[in-house]
C-alpha cells in the first residue's frame, strides 16, 4: 500500500513515517510539509495512493481544505486527519468531508496499527460487488465504486466515478443486493453513505458534486442513519 503524509512539523513528520514503517515495513510512504507539494505529487500518483494522513493545521493552508480537494478530485483515497486539537474541528470536518478516521496527537501506536489494518480491511470489503446485466452481459460493480443509483421509470442508472450503467430493474430489487452503506433518501435515489461529501440543509452533496434532496417523509430516518454512520466512524478513531 502507498500512503501520503502531510504535516508541517518536520520532527513529527519523520517520526510518524518511522512509526508507519515499523507497523508495516512493506508500506510506501511519501511525506510532505505543505499542501502544494502534496497536491502536485498526487496529480500523477493518485491512482496508486491508498490513504492520506493530513494535519488539520498546515503552514500554507487548512488541512481540511486540502482534504476537501482530495475528496473532490480523488475520492478513492482514504482521508485520515491527524490533530493535536481534540474535537475542536469535528463539526467543520463532517460538514466538509468524510474522513476514514481521525488520529489524536501524540499518536498511540495501537490506534495507528488499528487504522492501517482498517485500510487493508476496507480494501477487502471493497471487493463486495453488485452483479448487474447490461446489454445481455453480466457486470460486477464494486460497492465502493457506486456513488448513487437513480430511478428512471422502468430503468435505474448506477453512477460510479467514471461511468453510468443503465439496467432494467427497480430500486427496491437493487437495494436488496446492497449492504447497509446504501440508503434510500427519496423515491428516486439510493445513495452510498461512503460517497457523501457533506449535508447541506436537506440535501446530500455527493463526491461527484451531485446534490440529492432528502424527501420530507424520510428526513428524520435518513439523517439519523447519516449521523450514526459518522458516530461509528468517530468510534473507530483514536480521539
Amino acid at each position: 500500500m502507498k500512503f501520503v503524509v502531510c504535516d508541517d512539523d518536520e520532527i513529527f513528520l519523520n517520526g510518524f513515517k518511522s512509526e508507519l514503517l515499523k507497523a508495516d515495513n512493506s508500506l510506501d510512504v511519501a511525506c510532505f510539509d505543505n499542501s502544494k507539494q502534496t497536491l502536485e505529487y498526487l496529480k500523477t500518483e493518485h491512482n496508486n495512493t491508498d490513504a492520506a494522513f493530513i494535519d488539520i493545521r498546515l503552514s500554507d493552508s487548512s488541512g481540511i481544505d486540502l482534504a476537501q480537494q482530495l475528496s473532490n478530485n480523488y475520492p478513492d483515497i482514504k482521508l485520515i486527519f491527524i490533530t493535536g486539537f481534540g474535537n475542536e474541528y469535528f463539526e467543520e470536518i463532517f460538514l466538509t468531508v468524510r474522513p476514514f478516521a481521525i488520529l489524536q496527537k501524540p499518536i498511540k501506536k495501537d490506534y495507528l496499527l488499528k487504522h492501517i489494518n482498517g485500510i487493508k480491511t476496507a480494501e477487502d470489503i471493497n471487493q463486495q460487488k453488485l452483479i448487474i446485466k447490461v446489454n445481455r452481459s453480466e457486470l460486477s460493480l464494486a460497492f465502493d465504486k457506486i456513488i448513487y443509483i437513480e430511478s428512471d421509470k422502468r430503468k435505474a442508472h448506477i453512477y460510479t466515478k467514471d461511468d453510468v450503467f443503465t439496467v432494467y430493474e427497480k430500486l427496491d430489487d437493487i437495494q436488496r443486493r446492497l449492504d447497509e452503506s446504501f440508503i434510500r433518501c427519496q423515491k428516486s435515489f439510493i445513495v452510498n453513505l461512503c460517497h457523501i461529501s457533506s449535508l447541506e440543509s436537506n440535501n446530500f452533496v455527493m463526491t461527484d458534486n451531485k446534490k440529492i434532496s432528502i424527501s420530507p417523509s424520510k428526513r428524520t430516518d435518513v439523517k439519523t442513519k447519516y449521523m450514526e454512520f459518522n458516530f461509528n466512524l468517530l468510534n473507530k478513531t483514536g480521539v
